[in-house]
C-alpha cells in the first residue's frame, strides 16, 4: 500500500528530526528547522487527517497517523510550545476525530465482521488517541462542555473496558489520566453549582 508506506517513512523521518531540535511554532518565534517542520505539519499532514481518521480508512492507517501526532505532541511538549499546537488540533476539527478513535477494530477483526463472522478480540483501544487526548485535556482553554458534545465519557468508557480486556497495559496510564481529568472537572462543576445555590440562598434570605 503505497500510503502507508509514506506515512511510515514520514513517520521515521518526522521521529529523527524532532529527536534533535524543538518543534516551534512560527507565531512563537521559531525559526529554521524547526519553523520548517511545525509549518510541514500543519499545513500538509494535518488537512488530511480528517480523512484518516474519519473512519473508512482501514487500519493500520490511522493508529499511525496518531502515532505521528503523538509524536509532535510530544516534542512539541518538552520545548513548552504544546498549547499552541493543541490550538491547531481544534482549529482544524480534529478533537472529535481523536475521540472516536480511542477503540478501534484491528485489521483482522474487521475483516471477520466485513464476512459476517464474529471476532473474538473485538474493539482494541488506541494508546496514541488516549496520548493525544491527555494532551487536549491538559490545554487550559480545552472546553469540557464542548468535548461531552462528542460522546466523551462513552469513547473514553469503551476504550479502557477494551484495554481492561485485552490487558493492554500501554494504555492504562492515559486512558486514567484523561478518566480522571474529566472526573475532576465534573466534581467542580458540582462543586461550583453548590456555591452558586449557596449565594442564591443567602441573597434571598437577606433581602426578606
Amino acid at each position: 500500500n503505497d500510503l502507508l508506506l509514506s506515512l511510515r517513512i514520514i513517520s521515521d523521518l518526522l521521529t529523527n528530526v524532532l529527536r534533535v531540535g524543538k518543534l516551534r511554532s512560527t507565531l512563537e518565534g521559531g525559526d529554521g528547522t524547526d519553523s520548517a517542520v511545525y509549518a510541514f505539519v500543519c499545513q500538509s499532514l494535518l488537512p488530511k487527517y480528517s480523512t484518516l481518521l474519519g473512519g473508512a480508512t482501514p487500519d493500520p492507517l490511522p493508529q499511525l497517523a496518531l502515532k505521528m501526532l503523538c509524536t509532535v505532541l510530544d516534542r512539541d511538549q518538552q520545548g513548552m510550545h504544546g498549547e499552541s499546537f493543541v490550538v491547531v488540533l481544534h482549529r482544524m476539527r480534529l478533537v472529535r476525530r481523536i475521540i472516536t478513535n480511542l477503540s478501534h477494530q484491528p485489521p483482522l477483526a474487521q475483516q471477520d465482521a466485513d464476512a459476517g463472522l464474529r471476532t473474538r478480540d473485538g474493539e482494541e483501544a488506541s494508546v496514541h488517541a488516549a496520548r493525544a487526548l491527555w494532551y487536549i485535556l491538559r490545554w487550559k482553554d480545552t472546553s469540557m462542555l464542548e468535548l461531552h458534545r462528542f460522546d466523551l465519557v462513552h469513547r473514553l468508557r469503551k476504550a479502557t473496558v477494551a484495554a481492561w480486556r485485552q490487558n493492554a497495559s500501554a494504555c492504562f496510564e492515559p486512558l486514567l489520566a484523561c478518566t480522571e481529568a474529566v472526573l475532576l472537572h465534573a466534581c467542580k462543576m458540582i462543586r461550583n453549582s453548590f456555591v452558586r445555590e449557596g449565594g442564591g440562598r443567602g441573597g434571598s434570605s437577606g433581602g426578606s
